[in-house]
């Protein structure tokens, strides 16, 4: 006997909706900004890594209303100085692989993100932040959403090479 779930869930106590389509979503986001009722308003949209990029983009760009879109990729650091960054923790055992002590700060590249601050600071209206780390942009933000997806999709992503 096994204590291995094949249909895994999570059991939701609580009354929740569920919006299908980004028509649906991205008029719930824009019910959120609307109710803020502020001038300027700074909206992450945090993702998690394999989420692809272009799909949700084009999806968000075109049904939310913005003034400023931002990427979160523009304050990462350059893939050369990744590289080196992270070669202390790579390694070619898929057991007994490192967890690595950097954190999401390690990775972004400190002028750019000075850079990205100011462009925000002068800005006004509806300030879209997108992508990973995108949180940690801002000094402050007013709506925080996480696109996370599935563990088996970012797997079957992987093993495609799409991620």
């Amino acid at each position: 006997m096994t204590n291995f779930n094949n249909t895994p869930c999570v059991e939701v106590k609580e009354d929740f909706t569920v919006w299908k389509g980004w028509a649906d979503i991205c008029s719930q986001i824009n019910q959120a900004i609307s109710k803020a009722e502020k001038d300027n308003m700074i909206v992450i949209i945090e993702t998690y890594q394999g989420v692809i990029d272009e799909e949700l983009v084009a999806a968000l760009q075109k049904g939310i209303g913005h003034d400023l879109w931002i990427n979160s990729a523009n304050a990462m650091k350059r893939e050369e100085e990744l590289l080196a960054l992270v070669y202390p923790d790579v390694t070619d055992d898929r057991i007994f692989g490192y967890l690595t002590r950097l954190n999401m700060t390690d990775f972004m590249d400190q002028s750019a993100l000075l850079e990205i601050r100011g462009t925000i600071n002068q800005a006004t209206g509806t300030i879209i932040i997108y992508g990973t780390g995108g949180s940690l942009i801002p000094d402050s933000y007013d709506l925080l959403i996480y696109a996370d997806m599935a563990r088996w999709e970012i797997q079957q992503r992987m093993r495609k090479n799409l991620v």
